[in-house]
């Protein structure tokens, strides 16, 4: 099993497949080993990019209990334990808001050129 950790003088980050082994039951090895490199290190920082797949990733463990909601949460808590490396956490506020009122997934600023080709749609998207 291979985990990524990115490791400075002064923090560390995990990859998203870290953050959704803890939560996923299909493979015990996995699971234990995240927990553990989790309970074991200090001073984590939280990538914005991390965030994001993570809340985008949790849709695979839907059948076993854990949901968007729940990865939402997990990501506020992270917010407060952990250091933020990101734009700015408005922006992922403002995400988590399009995507409760419009149906969406996180995006970055070059997928909506890639949305569908609807007006409305892409009216929407203008004022992101």
């Amino acid at each position: 099993m291979r985990l990524t950790l990115l490791a400075t003088n002064f923090m560390n980050a995990v990859d998203t497949n870290v953050l959704i082994y803890v939560h996923d039951p299909r493979d015990r090895i996995k699971q234990d080993t995240a927990i553990f490199l989790l309970d074991s290190l200090n001073d984590l920082a939280l990538l914005w990019q991390v965030a994001c797949e993570y809340v985008a990733a949790s849709r695979k463990l839907v059948a076993f209990g854990y949901d968007l909601k729940l990865a939402l949460e997990d990501v506020r808590d992270m917010r407060i334990a952990w250091k933020p490396i990101l734009p700015d956490w408005t922006v992922h506020d403002r995400a988590e808001q399009l995507m409760d009122t419009y149906s969406l997934s996180f995006l970055g600023r070059d997928a909506r050129r890639r949305l569908l080709g609807r007006r409305r749609d892409l009216s929407v998207l203008r004022r992101l």
